[in-house]
């Protein structure tokens, strides 16, 4: 699978976008003749969501990404769970909860992917979030009646190889079981606590059908940075 990166001006012909996504795609395709390529677009970037749809993308999510610095001004929440730090011996645990929870995202939604492995890739990016370095990830568990109900992590990354000097708080992944019911407000909170010691700017990006996630983090007032389409491109 190939990730695309694209943004046109608004003065940009439609046509020349079009010519640029075909020129970078046939190069492409010279190393791996059958390209499968995921694409995200700004939801009001018609310059290059139209050029995508007529190469024959199809839209497979929305994608909303909040961004915060600090959590001064966000209701502390209800703590109806402790919040603690993940610990190695969790691992089984949340690993278990992650098996029995029910994404739905662009890679889920892709007919062309092969489910078993949509939910290896989930596995694989969870236990890569667990297993790392203490100040490069952090991970809260919420634990009620002295077992693990939810898991979020959080990671950094490093944008200085796109020439931007910053350290940022993003991505991660969020899983709970059905008794986990109120968790996820505490968990993003604690998350926000800790990640602004370590980084100035932190984000998360959630789907819009995720409701309950939104719903939270509409509460929180955390600024919205994007909405962007998902798109999934095969030639």
């Amino acid at each position: 699978m190939a990730k695309l990166t694209l943004a046109a001006a608004p003065e940009c012909a439609p046509d020349s976008v079009l010519e640029l996504l075909d020129t970078v795609i046939t190069s492409m395709k010279k190393d791996k003749p059958h390209l499968h390529i995921s694409c995200e677009v700004d939801i009001d970037d018609y310059n290059c969501l139209n050029p995508l749809l007529n190469l024959g993308a199809i839209i497979l999510d929305i994608k909303r990404e909040y961004r915060w610095t600090s959590p001064k001004n966000i209701k502390p929440p209800k703590f109806l769970s402790q919040i603690r730090d993940y610990r190695p011996e969790d691992k089984n645990r949340v690993m278990s909860i992650l098996h029995q929870s029910d994404f739905k995202s662009r890679f889920t939604r892709d007919a062309l992917l092969n489910p078993k492995k949509t939910t290896e890739l989930y596995k694989i990016w969870l236990e890569k979030l667990l297993d790392g370095k203490e100040g490069d990830r952090i991970a809260l568990v919420a634990e009620r009646n002295g077992e693990v109900q939810a898991c979020g992590t959080i990671e950094k990354h490093d944008l200085s190889h796109a020439g931007i000097n910053i350290n940022m708080m993003s991505g991660g992944i969020y899983v709970s079981t059905p008794l986990a019911r109120g968790s996820y407000y505490p968990i993003i909170y604690s998350l926000t606590e800790k990640a602004s010691l370590i980084c100035k700017t932190s984000q998360t990006c959630v789907s819009l059908n995720n409701h309950p996630a939104i719903r939270v983090l509409e509460r929180m007032n955390f600024g919205t940075r994007s909405t962007r389409y998902a798109l999934r491109l095969v030639r």
